[in-house]
């Protein structure tokens, strides 16, 4: 284990490689959804309300906007009316589950597969806007090509996850999850501001990235699937073992990335 870099540091990822990724994960992704038993589709996920179907009703939903891009303006618009008590991003989201929520959970693998070779062209051809957009947890207003660049490939993966989590699937990696996980990284270091501390990442990683700027005041060792569900909400004990000021280890737990 040596430290590779500051977080910060670590490269962005262009449309190119975030393209690439965004295939990479759906394909991963079926391979998990084809091996499904029948009762694996209605387990709860820790998405709240979200059984594993609607989660991939949801990542259905994603996917087809962004080869269809038209049609997230429509779903935002009708989000507004079907669900005005949730914030604008989560009605879209909603909206996506209420489409495919009467399919069976096989067609939907069908109808995602059936993306798998669009995807990635989708992606490069997609024009990156100049305006901004806000999200929820962390709120703060990010750029679109930002979205799909970082955030879309981890949401792809964070996903694929939850139904693991769900289903007791093994999660599989290959060489893609690396890049998705320095994404992540690269965002926490971006958005540090606690005291400089080394993050340790193991299992499917085995790296350390300086968060912050000077001498580190301990370092964070902790799994990496299990931090990243942390980052993103999903897991509220992560496991850290924390080396140094203890201060540490409620600072990350309690930091949190888009996804």
């Amino acid at each position: 284990m040596r430290i590779v870099a500051r977080a910060a540091d670590l490269p962005a990822s262009d449309p190119d490689e975030a393209a690439d990724l965004a295939e990479a994960e759906l394909t991963a992704l079926l391979d998990l959804l084809y091996r499904l038993a029948p009762g694996d589709w209605i387990r709860p996920t820790a998405c709240a309300r979200w059984t594993v179907h609607d989660v991939v009703a949801h990542v259905l939903g994603q996917v087809e906007e962004a080869v269809h891009p038209g049609k997230t303006l429509l779903r935002i618009v009708r989000g507004r009316h079907r669900h005005p008590e949730l914030d604008r991003l989560d009605a879209r989201n909603e909206c996506q589950v209420d489409d495919y929520r009467g399919l069976p959970g096989p067609v939907l693998v069908d109808r995602l597969a059936r993306f798998r070779q669009r995807l990635a062209p989708a992606i490069r051809r997609r024009p990156r806007l100049l305006g901004v957009v806000r999200v929820p947890a962390p709120s703060r207003r990010l750029r679109p090509g930002y979205l799909d660049d970082a955030v879309f490939p981890r949401e792809l993966w964070m996903h694929r996850a939850d139904v693991a989590a769900a289903t007791g699937r093994p999660f599989v990696v290959d060489g893609h999850d690396r890049r998705i996980i320095e994404q992540a990284v690269r965002d926490l270091g971006r958005s540090w501001t606690g005291p400089p501390v080394v993050l340790r990442l193991t299992g499917t990683v085995d790296a350390a990235w300086l968060l912050g700027h000077g001498d580190p005041v301990g370092t964070v060792h902790v799994d990496a699937v299990r931090y990243l569900r942390a980052l993103a909400g999903r897991e509220r004990r992560p496991g850290l073992r924390v080396e140094g000021d203890d201060r540490l280890r409620s600072l990350a737990t309690a930091a949190r990335i888009p996804f």
